[in-house]
C-alpha cells in the first residue's frame, strides 16, 4: 500500500505506525480466505484458472486442448476439448465426468491434465 502512495505520490494525513499497517494487511488476508470459495481455493491448488467463482474452471493442456470442470444442475461436468488452429468452433469433445461431485471432477480432470505434462519418451 505504502508503494502505491509513492508511486502516484500521495502523502496522508498522517501515517499509521507500521505496526497498524501490517496488522490492518494480516486482518485483510484473513478476512479473504474466508469468504474464498472451497471450491475455488482447491481448484487453484492444482493449478486451475477460475472463470466464475465456485461454478467453472478451466487448464489449458496444449495449444488447442482446454479442460473445462462446470456445475452443472445434476452435479459438476468434466470435458476436453479441442480447437484448430483459427477454427472458432471445437473439433472435438471428451466427456471426462458427467453429473459427478466436485472432487471426483476435479480428481479425473487433474489425472486428464497430468498426462500432458509427464515427460514423453523419445524413440
Amino acid at each position: 500500500m505504502n508503494k502505491l502512495l509513492e508511486i502516484y505520490n500521495i502523502k496522508p494525513k498522517t501515517e499509521l505506525p507500521v505496526n497498524t499497517q501490517s496488522g490492518i494487511d494480516g486482518q485483510t488476508a484473513k478476512v479473504i480466505d474466508s469468504v474464498e470459495d472451497p471450491y475455488d481455493k482447491k481448484a487453484k491448488q492444482s493449478g486451475w484458472f477460475i472463470l466464475i467463482n465456485g461454478e467453472a474452471y478451466m487448464k489449458q493442456v496444449s495449444v488447442g486442448s482446454i479442460v473445462f470442470i462446470e456445475k452443472q444442475m445434476k452435479g459438476w461436468n468434466a470435458w476436453r476439448e479441442t480447437w484448430g488452429k483459427d477454427d472458432p468452433r471445437s473439433q472435438s469433445v471428451k466427456t471426462l465426468v458427467s453429473g459427478g461431485s466436485f472432487e471426483s471432477a476435479l480428481t479425473k480432470a487433474n489425472e486428464y491434465t497430468s498426462y500432458f505434462n509427464k515427460p514423453k519418451r523419445v524413440k
